[in-house]
């Protein structure tokens, strides 16, 4: 088992029911992102399909994120993908 950032592994599997005993009641959801050298990338939310016991759902969430390979956010090809999935 390799440790990644922020605690998570990469064969992590949330295997404890919300609401057992041993349950912390919540949810946790980890995404590690990168792009290609060079390469910018954008979103305006994700979708999640999941499955707990027999049954399986999807449900998104709407965090928009951009991914610059420049140096900075201010830089002008990073705003401008910024804009163009509506993020500040």
């Amino acid at each position: 088992m390799r440790e990644r950032t922020h605690g998570f592994t990469t064969d992590r599997t949330v295997d404890v029911p919300c609401g057992a005993d041993d349950s912390g009641n919540g949810y946790e959801l980890g995404l590690e992102l990168t792009v290609p050298a060079g390469t910018n990338a954008g979103t305006t939310g994700w979708e999640v399909d999941y499955r707990i016991g027999d049954h399986t759902a999807s449900t998104t969430y709407p965090w928009g994120m951009v991914l610059c390979s420049t140096p900075s956010f201010d830089d002008q090809p990073c705003k401008h993908l910024a804009q163009q999935f509506g993020l500040p």
